[in-house]
């Protein structure tokens, strides 16, 4: 292992999920992001491998995700059509204010469900990997850095969420 990499032990692929979404919640990209070892190993070669229910999981997130985001750009595209509105760039008349708000609160709605969709999607194959399951071994989680500070980064990051079971750095066994 380089000093550029950092390697943190799991027991199951819940664990891995978490700090797979720790880390890309903060910035760290999901091509820098695998899944290792004895339990990521089996997952991926499992024999008869039902991958229905991986998708399941990983389409179940996706969907939340989407709805959530819509659901906030919903309430903000309201908010952005009353400031309008306050400002006196929208319509006056009651019935102008309430089209215009909903149009604007549509709007917005549709660009959340997309950027909720769009974040799911780039997830990483990793993070998609942990729906499987995991039998036996444990599962590790390497992130490949670019260099010792991004390193330091993603080892504070696992620290700061608890993530990791050995902490970080935790090496094979």
């Amino acid at each position: 292992m380089s000093d550029n990499e950092v390697l943190v032990a799991y027991p199951d692929m819940e664990g891995a999920r978490r700090a797979i979404e720790a880390l890309q919640m903060n910035g760290v990209s999901p091509s820098r992001i695998t899944l290792v070892g004895e339990g990521a190993e089996h997952a991926k070669r499992a024999p008869g491998r039902n991958t229905a229910t991986g998708d399941a999981g990983v389409t179940s997130r996706i969907f939340w995700r989407a709805l959530w985001w819509s659901v906030w750009g919903a309430a903000a595209g309201v908010v952005v059509g009353l400031l309008f509105v306050w400002a006196g760039a929208g319509p006056a008349d009651r019935m102008g204010v309430a089209l215009w708000t909903m149009t604007w609160g549509l709007f917005a709605h549709l660009m959340g469900w997309l950027w909720g969709a769009y974040t799911g999607l780039r997830n990483g194959a990793a993070w998609e990997l942990t729906f499987q399951p995991a039998d036996r071994g444990r599962i590790l989680v390497k992130v490949t850095c670019a260099d010792r500070a991004d390193a330091e980064r993603a080892e504070r990051i696992l620290r700061v969420r608890h993530a990791g079971v050995n902490g970080p750095r935790a090496g094979l066994p």
